[in-house]
């Protein structure tokens, strides 16, 4: 019968963990908008993924399971003696067979049967010497065994072999574990050798050995014996770090027996998680919120939340994809993507957050940036975080260079262009000799280009021109027009837009509508290379926006239908689109690093191209950048190879080689399906 009925078969497939939807920043936390959750209430005090690639959840109110989309929640009921102990959830692993265990605030031990969905319940039990020691449950690790090592709040530490049902317990002040100071065991975390760090409430750190049993308590004699410890871990071999309730956080040599203070506790005050990323990033919760470590030799900074309010962390945990979740005392739960931080940008409270980059340029003797937004022209050390800005009269700047013969800036927008002192921030006159047509200069100027070390190329809307400063005369020289028309200048078209200066001597320039115009050394007459339709090797549109050479002598030329590579051997184009595998086809700026990558900045977002042209990579909001809409012409590289690119919303800046693709990509799951 069922062959005679039609029907369709409905998968339910849910990107579990997918990757961060983007507020458009540097490394922010996110925080998780969950519908109909109104029980997910309460502090978060634990995160964990499941091999399936759950994210589960312990608050104060219950524990739950979240596939990315959908919350569904696990709660006490007094009437079902299958379901949780306890709504008080503190730890959750899993086993090798895909089950968990979850530990709970006066609820004991529980081990959740994924098969069929029930828990069975293990308390601490006066008349059973077997039983666990108590029913506070703060940590529990598999020892990869099959077994777990469960730290108590208040009992000490258990041993639970699931195979004979039976706990072994080992308090403060018995053998083998007499130099445990406390049995108040709030986490264990493995060394790099099989045993165990212990953090402890009022006995700081002890090292734990599973196989004699034996105990040594870390910090004797020192002001750190006693401490309220949340978490230790190794962050590299031989360094321990530990995050104290009123010491700071602390780093702990291993082989000198040294400690030192990383962050005070007057500063932030608690300390409460630590978490290492694939990469050697750490990550540290505290009151103040997530405190971001590169390495555990660099200096730290403290993440942005979208809307500042993730404070008081209690947890972070980074997920199979690199993906960091964080948990806060408050009840918030966010998360955000470790592999984001690539691209820098303004963060949320800068005054520059938000604000678009039309002009980019670096200061070549300080490596101090210069940008431009509205009417303002800004210095920014990336190095000291300070900043210094000028106004400048013209809004809407389309265009920044740095003329160092004179140490300044030429700058130019819809209503011509000005000359600022690169010291002060003063607006400089400009002084025209005889018979240079400077009124010509005052109409709108598409982009700036230096001639050389106390010249200029500009593309204004009648023509290029080029200027030069006499030193003598103080003034300034018009040397040389070149006019729209084919026949004396450049192609026809609505303006120039682009300049370039090949190792070789040749000059290129780029026009809105005319093609690429080619002047060869020792040649008087432009050669104009244009789109043609029944050309598959000519250049794929006449509307060129940027240029730029790699390190093999060839030009990259972006236009608003894709991207271009010119052979000077061959003088052909190679064109790359978006069925290519460009982010998009409008190519607003081109910068080239050391290993002949073209990064292109769109309306698409960064595209990456590989010097073989078989492997481009792109970039968008979901990986840090602010925007995924850049500037024409909006671009800078400074002396060590950091590429700086002006979107709508912001500087976006970064180093090519530091650009690392995430290899741990969300897993599909099919979660259900029905047959109707």
């Amino acid at each position: 019968m069922l062959n005679n009925l039609p029907f369709k078969i409905f998968f339910t497939i849910t990107l579990l963990v997918l990757r961060l939807i983007s507020s458009a920043q540097d490394q922010v936390i996110t925080p998780i908008e969950i519908p109909d959750s109104k029980d997910f209430v309460g502090a978060v005090n634990c995160i964990f993924q499941d091999s399936i690639g759950y994210i589960w959840i312990g608050k104060e109110s219950g524990l739950y399971r979240y596939d990315g989309n959908e919350l569904k929640s696990f709660r006490h009921s007094p009437s079902d003696s299958f379901s949780i102990s306890s709504n008080f959830v503190r730890t959750i692993v899993e086993d090798t067979l895909g089950d968990l265990w979850i530990g709970t605030n006066g609820g004991g031990l529980n081990h959740y049967h994924r098969r069929t969905g029930k828990f069975t319940r293990y308390l601490h039990n006066e008349k059973d010497t077997n039983s666990i020691s108590f029913d506070q449950i703060s940590t529990i690790l598999p020892d990869g065994k099959g077994n777990f090592w469960i730290g108590t709040d208040g009992g000490g530490l258990n041993f639970f072999d699931p195979a004979t049902q039976k706990f072994q317990c080992f308090r403060a002040g018995e053998n083998p574990t007499k130099k445990l100071k406390s049995n108040k065991i709030l986490h264990i975390s493995p060394t790099t050798n099989g045993k165990y760090w212990l953090s402890t409430w009022g006995g700081g750190v002890h090292l734990f050995d599973p196989e004699s049993k034996k105990i040594k308590h870390i910090g004797d004699g020192t002001r750190y014996e006693k401490s309220n410890v949340f978490c230790a871990k190794e962050v590299k071999p031989g360094i321990l770090w530990i995050a104290t309730f009123d010491d700071g956080l602390i780093a702990y040599d291993i082989k000198s027996l040294q400690f030192s203070t990383i962050i005070p506790c007057i500063k932030f005050n608690i300390f409460r998680d630590i978490q290492l990323t694939s990469k050697g990033e750490i990550f540290v919760a505290s009151y103040d919120g997530v405190q971001y470590f590169p390495s555990a030799s660099s200096v730290y900074r403290r993440i942005e939340s979208v809307n500042s309010s993730f404070i008081s962390i209690n947890k972070i945990f980074v997920d199979r994809t690199q993906t960091l979740w964080v948990g806060t005392g408050t009840g918030l739960f966010g998360k955000l993507n470790s592999f984001k931080n690539q691209f820098h940008s303004f963060p949320l409270l800068s005054p520059f957050y938000g604000v678009p980059a039309d002009g980019v340029s670096t200061d070549t003797t300080t490596d101090k940036t210069y940008f431009t937004f509205n009417r303002q022209l800004i210095e920014y050390d990336f190095r000291t975080n300070k900043y210094h800005s000028n106004d400048i009269p013209f809004q809407y700047s389309i265009s920044l260079i740095e003329i160092p013969g004179i140490n300044a800036f030429f700058c130019s927008g819809v209503k011509g262009m000005t000359l600022i002192n690169k010291k002060d921030g003063r607006i400089l006159p400009m002084e025209f000799g005889e018979n240079s047509p400077a009124e010509l200069l005052k109409e709108g100027i598409r982009s700036l280009y230096p001639a050389d070390s106390i010249g200029v190329w500009v593309a204004a809307t009648s023509a290029a021109y080029r200027m030069n400063f006499d030193l003598k005369s103080k003034n300034w020289k018009i040397t040389n027009v070149i006019p729209i028309d084919a026949d004396k200048g450049i192609s026809e078209c609505h303006y120039p837009t682009c300049f370039l200066r090949h190792p070789n001597g040749d000059f290129w320039i780029g026009s809105r509508g005319g093609g690429i115009n080619r002047l060869k050394t020792g040649t008087s007459k432009f050669i104009h290379l244009m789109h043609n339709v029944s050309n598959k090797n000519s250049i794929s549109n006449n509307s060129v926006e940027c240029m730029d050479f790699d390190g093999k002598g060839n030009i990259w030329v972006g236009t608003q239908a894709g991207l271009n590579r010119f052979d000077l051997n061959t003088s052909t184009f190679t064109s790359l689109l978006v069925s290519d595998g460009l982010a998009d086809d409008w190519i607003a700026a081109i910068a080239i690093d050391s290993k002949n990558r073209a990064w292109i900045s769109t309306r698409g977002g960064i595209s990456s191209i590989s010097e073989d042209l078989k492997t481009i990579k792109n970039y968008d909001i979901t990986d840090g950048l602010p925007s995924n809409e850049f500037l024409p012409r909006s671009v800078a590289t400074d002396n060590a190879g950091n590429m700086y690119f002006g979107s709508k919303l912001g500087l976006v800046w970064f180093h090519p080689d530091s650009i690392v693709d995430n290899p741990f990509m969300p897993e599909a799951v099919i979660v259900d399906f029905k047959i109707i």
